[in-house]
């Protein structure tokens, strides 16, 4: 808050929108352009996508299933060692901090990001 000149009363100054690098047009493009390319350089090897979050958990990305303005929606591995079990997360884009893109070996992990979509990956309205 400010005050006024003179007048002492104060005045409240908008608080500006936090932005964040991780985002829907990161989501819809980047992220899988990047991993297809850096799949085609290690085509024997498994594709593996980390999101990590501010609170310290770090969730195994299977694939995205929709992407809003503010949060994505996406099935993440429950356990990655065996890849049998799936989850639902919704994530806001503002709790991820860092994501991380891997190739572990197909005898480390035979089932990762999944880097072929049917459809494009498009951004819904709130």
């Amino acid at each position: 808050m400010s005050e006024d000149s003179g007048s002492g009363n104060a005045k409240e100054r908008p608080v500006p929108a936090r932005r964040t690098c991780f985002d829907a047009a990161f989501f819809s493009g980047f992220l899988g352009d990047r991993a297809r390319a850096f799949c085609a350089e290690q085509p024997d090897r498994t594709p593996v996508v980390l999101l990590h979050l501010a609170d310290g958990a770090v969730l195994d990305l299977c694939h995205i299933e929709q992407l809003f303005p503010d949060w994505l929606a996406g099935m993440f591995y429950h356990e990655p060692k065996t890849c049998e079990r799936m989850d639902l997360i919704i994530v806001p884009y503002t709790l991820i901090t860092r994501v991380t893109i891997s190739l572990p070996s197909v005898q480390e992990r035979r089932i990762g990001f999944q880097t072929k979509t049917s459809t494009p990956i498009r951004v819904l309205e709130g």
